[in-house]
């Protein structure tokens, strides 16, 4: 699958800055970062690759942004309100990373199936 992969690879590419700049907390924060924004991803594709009735669909399309976004903001206020200051900096900043890479390649996904039912 096209997330997985590209997921995959930039984490990969990553993992050597991580490890220089954080060591191996670097290399756990990244790995969480990736799984969160990965399971978080799929499951936002999966949801939207699900067949609705027409009437259904903005449901289907906001319970997969839902699915998408939940996880990692959670993640983020409870770090916010754990406190801490730049003790997670490094997490957040990987978290908002691959958010950010997920959140595009799942839209190029979504709008390749679209206009392929089309």
């Amino acid at each position: 699958m096209l997330l997985v992969g590209i997921v995959v690879v930039l984490g990969v590419a990553v993992l050597p800055f991580s490890l220089w700049l954080e060591g191996l907390s670097g290399s756990f924060a990244l790995g969480a970062a990736v799984l969160i924004c990965l399971t978080s991803g799929l499951g936002s594709l999966i949801i939207g690759s699900l067949q609705v009735p027409r009437q259904y669909a903005l449901y289907s399309l906001l319970l997969a942004m839902a699915v998408r976004i939940i996880p990692p903001l959670a993640v983020c206020l409870l770090l916010a309100f754990r406190g801490g200051g730049s003790e997670y900096l490094g997490f957040v900043c990987y978290l908002v990373l691959f958010y950010i890479v997920t959140l595009s390649v799942e839209t190029y996904v979504s709008i390749r199936r679209i206009h392929s039912l089309a």
